[in-house]
């Protein structure tokens, strides 16, 4: 599934669909919605440090066990340290919120 939002191209694999519900449908522990949540926080963090850094993302592709973004370079300088490090730290905080 291909679609535009926002003007970012994002591209959503079937696979990547199947292999969610197929997770979610066999989790007996309980750590599936837990660990979707922490890598949706993650990937969140570094598309919000892309939009502090006025660097829109291209497109934005789901695929079985990646996420894969694309991006123009950060105008703003250490762009790139800030968009590495955001998703980490954005995981850390709401590790912290939580406790």
């Amino acid at each position: 599934m291909r679609f535009r939002l926002f003007g970012t191209e994002i591209y959503v694999s079937f696979l990547f669909c199947a292999v969610i519900a197929f997770m979610l449908a066999t989790d007996r522990t309980g750590l599936c919605i837990p660990t979707i949540f922490a890598i949706f926080i993650h990937e969140t963090g570094h598309l919000f440090a892309m939009w502090v850094c006025e660097c829109q993302p291209k497109s934005i592709m789901l695929v079985p066990a990646s996420v894969k973004i694309t991006r123009a370079f950060p105008k703003v300088k250490n762009g790139e340290i800030i968009i590495a490090l955001s998703g980490p730290l954005s995981n850390i905080v709401i590790f912290y919120l939580f406790i």
